[in-house]
C-alpha cells in the first residue's frame, strides 16, 4: 500500500505552518488574462525575492553603468548601487532602474493577483493549501508591504506598479500599504510581545543572513524609541547543516542572545526572539521546512527551553527567551491586516503573536 498522506489543515491565522508560505506559490496559469512575459510558472520567491530583484539587473546591466570592478549582482553593494540609480542625474541610468523596479513591482502584483483571483489551475497545483487559505486571500481587506529589500527607493513607485496589475486585469485589490520600519519590521513585531511594565526590552530577529538586535525603550506601557545594535553575522548562513554545524549554531545563538543582554542591560525579564521559522504556540520551529533553526529540532527537541536554560545561566539570573515566527511578528506591528516582508525571501504574517500588543508610538524613534 502507498503512503497515506497527512490531511490538509485549515489555515490558523496566529499560529501558521510551513504551507502559508508564498515562496512556493507558483503562478500556473490566469485563464482568459493577458499576463506580461516571464511570469507564468514562476513562483512568489522567483518574482519578488532579492534574488528576482538581482536577476533583473541583469536585463538592465549595461545602462546601469556599474563601475567595471564591481559589476552588479547580489551582493549587498550591489543593492546599494541600484538605489542610487533610482536617482541618478544620469537619465538613461535613472530609467532603467526604473524599468527594474517596475518589473519587480509588476510581477509582486501577478503574485498577488493570483491569490487574490484562486483560479483552479492555481488551486490544483497547491495541493497543501485547502479552501481557507484561499478563501483568506481572496477576502484580506488590507495588505503592508514591508522588510528590508524595500527601505529605499525602490518602494516609491512599488504601490503603484502592483496596483496598475489589478486594474489591468479587473481583479478587486486588498488596501496596500507600506511600513516604515523597514529591515526592522520583524523586530519592532517582537518587542510587541513583551509583557507590559518594563522600561528597557531587548529583542533580536534571527533572519537567513544575519541576526539584527535592538532594545525597546518604554514608558507607561508604551513602546517609544529602537535603539538599534549592530547586526551580527555569521558563516554559518547558507551552509549544509551538518550534526557538527548544528551543535555550532546552537552554541552561536545563545552566544549572540547572552552577549546582546550584557549589551543592553534590560530590565525586562522576557526576550522576544523573531525566527526565520515556522514555531507552535509553544515556540517549537515546526519539522518539514526549510529554515535552518528548525533543523536544530535533531538537535533538541525544545529550542525554546534550550535557549532560555542556556541564556539564564549566560546572564546569571532567569530569563524567558520567547520564540516568535518572523512573519507573524512582522504582522503584530500590524493589526487586522496582512503583511508581506521582502527580503532574502518573502515572509508573510495574518494575525498578531499576542492579544494584547503593546502600544506602539507613531513614529517610532530610532536612536
Amino acid at each position: 500500500m502507498g503512503a497515506v498522506s497527512e490531511p490538509i489543515q485549515p489555515l490558523n491565522p496566529r499560529f501558521l505552518t510551513p504551507a502559508a508560505s508564498l515562496n512556493r506559490a507558483r503562478i500556473v496559469a490566469l485563464p482568459g488574462i493577458k499576463v506580461d512575459e516571464g511570469i507564468l510558472h514562476k513562483t512568489g520567491y522567483e518574482l519578488a525575492s532579492a534574488r528576482a530583484l538581482a536577476a533583473h539587473f541583469q536585463t538592465q546591466k549595461t545602462r546601469l553603468k556599474p563601475p567595471p570592478r564591481d559589476g552588479i549582482g547580489q551582493s549587498v553593494h550591489s543593492f546599494i548601487f541600484f538605489d542610487q540609480c533610482l536617482t541618478s542625474s544620469d537619465p538613461e541610468v535613472r530609467e532603467a532602474a526604473r524599468e527594474i523596479a517596475r518589473a519587480f513591482g509588476r510581477g509582486l502584483g501577478w503574485l498577488l493577483v493570483m491569490l487574490r483571483r484562486g483560479d483552479p489551475p492555481n488551486r490544483e497545483n497547491r495541493t497543501d493549501w485547502d479552501d481557507s487559505y484561499w478563501e483568506h486571500w481572496r477576502t484580506l481587506p488590507s495588505l503592508v508591504l514591508g522588510g528590508g529589500l524595500i527601505r529605499g527607493h525602490l518602494r516609491d513607485h512599488l504601490l503603484e506598479d502592483i496596483q496598475a496589475v489589478f486594474s489591468e486585469t479587473s481583479t478587486p485589490a486588498p488596501i496596500l500599504s507600506l511600513d516604515p520600519h523597514g529591515e526592522y519590521l520583524p523586530l519592532v513585531g517582537a518587542l510587541r510581545c513583551a509583557p507590559p511594565g518594563y522600561a528597557r526590552i531587548l529583542g533580536l530577529d534571527f533572519g537567513g543572513t544575519q541576526v539584527k538586535r535592538a532594545v525597546g525603550q518604554c514608558r507607561e506601557g508604551r513602546l517609544l524609541a529602537l535603539k538599534t545594535h549592530p547586526p551580527l553575522d555569521s558563516d554559518i548562513f547558507g551552509t549544509a547543516l551538518t550534526n557538527h554545524l548544528m551543535e555550532q549554531t546552537l552554541e552561536w545563538m545563545i552566544r549572540a542572545i547572552t552577549t546582546s543582554w550584557h549589551e543592553a542591560r534590560p530590565d525586562c525579564p522576557v526576550i522576544p526572539v523573531s525566527l526565520a521559522a515556522y514555531v507552535d504556540p509553544q515556540g517549537k520551529p515546526l519539522d518539514r521546512q526549510g529554515s535552518m533553526y528548525a533543523m536544530l529540532n535533531a538537535l533538541c527537541s525544545d529550542l525554546q527551553q534550550e535557549l532560555t536554560k542556556a541564556v539564564s545561566y549566560g546572564v546569571g539570573h532567569t530569563v524567558q527567551v520567547k520564540l516568535i515566527h518572523d512573519g507573524t511578528a512582522s504582522a503584530t506591528v500590524h493589526p487586522g491586516s496582512a503583511v508581506i516582508t521582502l527580503g532574502t525571501a518573502l515572509g508573510v504574517g495574518f494575525a498578531p503573536a499576542v492579544d494584547q500588543p503593546l502600544p506602539l508610538a507613531s513614529p517610532l524613534e530610532r536612536l
